[in-house]
C-alpha cells in the first residue's frame, strides 16, 4: 500500500522530462510503486525516441538533451551494469540514468543509496560525494562495486583510485571503508550477497 495515489499519465509524463515540480513528490513515489516505475521508464525511452524522430520545442528540445548526454555519460558501462545486476541492457540503462533523476536516501552525509533491480541479495545504486566516506565496515558476504562516473578510493588500497569501468572486489569478512575523490560525485552499481556490519 502506498501513502500517496499513483500520479495520471500527465504527472508522470512531466516527471519523464524532469519537470523539477513534480520531482519530489513523484521520484519518493516512484521508489515505491513498480508499476508507476515501469510505466515513467517507459514514457522517458519515448521521449529520448521522439527527440530522434521529429524536433521539439526549445524547451522540450533541452531537457531530452540533457537526458541523450547522460545516455553517452553512461553507454559505456551498460553491458557491465547488465552482467552484473543480471538484468537485460534496456533495464541497466533504466538504472544508470537513474543516477541523475531516480530517488536516492541518505545512508551517510553525502553518501546516497536507491535500491534497483537485481538478481543478487543486495542491489543497488550509490552516489558518494568528494570527502564523503561510507565508514568502515566488515561484509558478511561478496559485494563487487562497479564505478560509472568519477573516483573511488578503498581504504584497503588507498594507493590509487578506481576509475569508471574498474571494479572493487571485497570477499565475506573484508572490513574495510570507501570514499570519492576527484571533482564530482562518484556513482557506483552494487551487489552483494548479505549485508554488512559497521565497524567500532
Amino acid at each position: 500500500m502506498h501513502e500517496l495515489e499513483c500520479p495520471d499519465d500527465d504527472a508522470l509524463a512531466r516527471f519523464a522530462l524532469d519537470d523539477e515540480d513534480v520531482g519530489d513528490v513523484l521520484g519518493a513515489h516512484l521508489l515505491a510503486c513498480g508499476a508507476c516505475l515501469c510505466a515513467w521508464r517507459a514514457l522517458r525511452d519515448a521521449a529520448l525516441a521522439l527527440e530522434r524522430a521529429a524536433p521539439p520545442r526549445a524547451p522540450l528540445r533541452r531537457r531530452i538533451s540533457r537526458a541523450a548526454g547522460l545516455l553517452d555519460v553512461y553507454a559505456p558501462h551498460e553491458d557491465a551494469t547488465a552482467e552484473l545486476l543480471g538484468v537485460s541492457r534496456r533495464a541497466a540503462r533504466a538504472a544508470l540514468l537513474s543516477f541523475h533523476d531516480g530517488a536516492f536516501y541518505e545512508a551517510a552525509p553525502g553518501v546516497c543509496f536507491s535500491p534497483t533491480r537485481g538478481a543478487s541479495e543486495v542491489s543497488l545504486l550509490a552516489r558518494l560525494f568528494p570527502g564523503a566516506p561510507l565508514p568502515r565496515h566488515r561484509h558478511l558476504g561478496d559485494e563487487i562495486t562497479l564505478v560509472v562516473r568519477g573516483l573511488l578510493v578503498d581504504d584497503a588500497d588507498a594507493s590509487r583510485a578506481v576509475r569508471p569501468g574498474e571494479r572493487v572486489v571485497a570477499r565475506a569478512g573484508t572490513e574495510h571503508g570507501v570514499y570519492a575523490v576527484g571533482d564530482e560525485p562518484c556513482c557506483c552499481v552494487v551487489v552483494a550477497d548479505g549485508g554488512v556490519t559497521w565497524s567500532a
